[in-house]
């Protein structure tokens, strides 16, 4: 029977899914032996290690760039890659602390250091996105198909299991990046320069190549580097001030009307990921399991706000109506992630609940359904990005070294916000800002 993939291409993957190649070694009668040539547990642990740190930094500084990237379906693809790197990242931190390396953070060779300042900056945008959503994740994926291939699958089982369900992330990211309605624009020279010479310095951290071919890239200050003040908005259109889109609140009296202009706000919801990415990449000294718990609410409030588009474009607004909005992520950005993070979860999204209530009982007795789908969804969402803050903020306050009470961190964010000229009634600071009108 022909094969069902004969006379197509093999993918990245295929290759991966393949057995180890053997490679054939004498015996000591001479003859040949069929025993696999795999290499020693130490540099296993050390491939590991590797492919762990360069997938690490990409994560992060792809967190920290997320803000500045301008099209709103590449932040949609951003955010949820980001969130299955976190939790491919954490099967790589459960195997490498199984392999006796339990702080795979601490040691940093020279080339992993370059490899982490060149990637922070980058000549544009769009340059960042193409190398961090497509180049470098096809060379992960060279990276675990030469440790699958050479180290010993039998005795190892347990990373070959991890990086075979990693493989499959990846090559659905450059799939969906590279395909996708807006893939990655064209780069000039020097922004395609740029995204080779820090590939090569990927593929040399991870063994992938041996020798540097590419001339070493020269410090540019100039260059745009997280974490950014404002963030980017789809290019081409004008950007809308947020006070602006509250004044044309409708009355609650126009039930089509006010629940088109509530779903726009939902879709506002764009700027609290924005915040929370950028506090991923802010906050390198704290744990991993918060960068991980961060990028699963990052992704939580991308899908709220693509949720909130949808219903929009369901009650007649189409996307490229809905107003766009940079102002809370500018606002938000004035804090120091302490007291952004514990604004965000343990006053914003904590103070919420009532209101969100009281709305999902509205939904249900008016038989509105898609409504109340994206409302217990919600509510359900929040639910643990508040237990996220409660989790986290007496850590981050713990590592601030500030000598003040929780209690005293959120009247210090409540007074932030009204000298800031907002108005903390009714959740008008809110990233959903619907009922302050």
């Amino acid at each position: 029977m022909e094969s069902r993939t004969s006379g197509r291409p093999q993918s990245p993957l295929q290759k991966i899914a393949e057995p180890p190649s053997r490679a054939r070694s004498k015996r000591l009668d001479g003859k040949q032996s069929s025993a696999a040539a795999f290499v020693s547990f130490a540099t296993t642990v050390e491939w590991l290690q590797n492919l762990y740190a360069v997938w690490h930094q990409l994560f992060r500084c792809a967190a920290g760039w997320l803000p500045a990237v301008p099209r709103l379906a590449h932040k949609f693809l951003l955010g949820r890659t980001l969130y299955q790197d976190a939790v491919q990242i954490t099967q790589l931190r459960r195997r490498l602390a199984e392999m006796q390396c339990r702080q795979p953070d601490r040691s940093e060779t020279e080339i992993l250091r370059e490899f982490r300042e060149k990637l922070s900056s980058a000549p544009s945008a769009d340059a960042f996105l193409k190398l961090a959503a497509i180049e470098l994740r096809q060379t992960l994926l060279a990276a675990i198909e030469q440790y699958r291939q050479q180290t010993d699958a039998v005795l190892d089982w347990p990373s070959h299991y991890v990086l075979q369900h990693a493989a499959l992330d990846l090559e659905e990211a450059i799939l969906s990046f590279a395909n996708g309605p807006s893939s990655p624009v064209a780069l000039d020279d020097r922004a395609a320069d740029w995204v080779a010479a820090v590939r090569e310095i990927a593929e040399l951290a991870l063994g992938l190549k041996k020798e540097r071919t590419h001339p070493p890239l020269a410090n540019r200050d100039q260059w745009p580097a997280p974490p950014f003040l404002e963030s980017a908005r789809e290019p081409g259109l004008a950007l809308t001030p947020g006070k602006a889109v509250q004044k044309t609140a409708p009355p609650k009296s126009e039930p089509l009307a006010y629940e088109r202009y509530e779903f726009m706000n939902h879709a506002f919801e764009l700027m609290f990921a924005e915040s929370l990415a950028s506090i991923i990449y802010e906050t390198p000294g704290m744990p991993w399991e918060f960068h991980a718990n961060l990028a699963r609410q990052t992704w939580d409030e991308l899908r709220h706000s693509e949720a909130g588009y949808r219903r929009c474009e369901q009650l007649g607004l189409p996307r490229g109506k809905v107003p766009q909005i940079n102002s809370n992520y500018a606002f938000r950005q004035n804090l120091d992630p302490l007291h952004r993070f514990c604004l965000m979860t343990l006053i914003s999204e904590a103070s919420g609940f009532p209101i969100k209530r009281e709305r999902l009982k509205q939904y249900q007795a008016s038989g509105n359904t898609e409504a109340e789908r994206f409302m217990t969804f919600d509510l359900a969402d929040e639910n643990i990005h508040v237990h996220f803050g409660h989790v986290w903020v007496p850590i981050l306050m713990k590592q601030s070294g500030e000598a003040f009470s929780l209690d005293e961190l959120k009247e210090r964010c409540k007074v932030f916000v009204q000298n800031s000229g907002y108005s903390f009634d009714e959740e008008r600071f809110k990233k959903s800002p619907i009922f302050s009108a």
